[in-house]
Parts: C-alpha cells; structure tokens; sequence
C-alpha cells in the first residue's frame, strides 16, 4: 500500500473535512479555479487515506479490557464525496485507487447509510468499470424509490450520462438541493461538489 501521509485515519478524516471547508471557503471568496482545485486535490487524498487507513485497524483484547475503535468515517458518504472530489481536481491517480477499493472497505458497520445513497457510490464505481457486469442505469434505476431526495437526484443524473442536454438538466436540481441543504451563502452551495463530481464523470465516460 502506498504510504497516506497520515498517522491514522482520524488525522485523515480530519484532514478530508477541513480540505473540503477549504475548497469552498475559497470559492465563496471568489479565489481562482487553481485554488479550488488544490483543496479538492487534497481532500480527495485524504478521504482516500480514510479508506487505506480503515485497513490496518484491528479491536486490540488485552486481558479483561477490550478496546474498540471507531471506523465510521469509512463509508460510502465519505468514499462519494472524495471521488467527487478527486474527480473535479482532475487527480488521475486518487481517482483510479478509489475505484480499486474492494466494495466492503467503502463500508462501516457503525454506520448506517441510505439505500440510494449506497447506490451512487455503486454506480460511480460501476461508471469506470471497477464491478463488471451492470450497468449504471439499472443500479440506478433499482434505488430511485428507496432513498431520499437527495441522492435520488444524483442518481438521476447518472441515468442521463448518455444524453448530455439531459445529463445537464438533471443537474439543475442537484445543484438547487445542495443550496437548499446547506444554505445559499454557504462554502458548501458556492463549491457544488456533487455537480462538479458529476459533470467530470460525464466527460470522463
């Protein structure tokens, strides 16, 4: 395994949000692309180390004591969030080492997730081939029903990836969540990282 650049995946989960905070603080103050892109980068790394982390984390008994650790950062809301984001900073390498991520590191049994929203994560891995055999639609398709809102319209985003006039108008609404949710001033509605992730997939596919 490469080496992460960070001591634990606490220190990487960390590290993700505050990349993250960073990205879209930069973009609500108006700095350039550049900028922008250089906190996905390193977002995108970190939420990476999350998952390589993940791996090496073992329960430790000693004796009468048991010592538990905490693996919910290692799930399909972080793994969405930094292929989004290694997407949008066009990082070739972080992006083809999430995809090569086994399905059950990309989940935490302390943390329970939307059936849509394990559908997106499904089905952007299904995108660059990484489980043969099915088809980004028909995942897609099969959860539109069982998730809320807000992943549902990124699925539907990526039932259109081949329609491209379509694929830019199932966006609309994506984009419009993402303000509703966090609010329309906010780092998070001036970066749209979910709108950035899913416009670099359809150039990508």
């Amino acid at each position: 395994m490469a080496s992460t650049g960070f001591d634990s995946q606490i220190d990487a989960y960390a590290a993700f949000g505050s990349a993250l905070e960073a990205a879209g603080a930069a973009g609500l103050a108006g700095a350039g692309e550049k900028t922008v892109r250089e906190g996905l980068r390193a977002a995108a790394r970190a939420g990476l180390a999350v998952f390589e982390l993940a791996a090496t984390i073992e329960s430790n008994v000693t004796g009468d004591e048991e010592y538990s650790v905490d693996t919910s950062a290692a799930n399909q809301w972080t793994y969405v969030r930094a292929l989004y984001a290694a997407l949008a900073a066009d990082d070739d390498e972080t992006v083809a080492r999430l995809v090569a991520l086994n399905p059950s590191q990309l989940r935490s049994d302390q943390m329970e997730v939307s059936p849509a929203l394990e559908a997106v994560a499904g089905a952007l891995r299904l995108a660059f081939g990484a489980e043969a055999g099915e088809d980004v639609r028909t995942v897609a398709l099969d959860a539109a029903e069982q998730g809320d809102r807000y992943w549902v319209l990124e699925l539907a985003a990526l039932t259109a990836l081949a329609d491209r006039d379509a694929f830019e108008r199932a966006l609309e609404p994506v984009a419009d969540a993402e303000r509703e949710h966090y609010g329309e001033s906010s780092p998070e509605a001036a970066l749209l990282l979910p709108v950035r992730g899913l416009r670099a997939v359809a150039d990508r596919v």
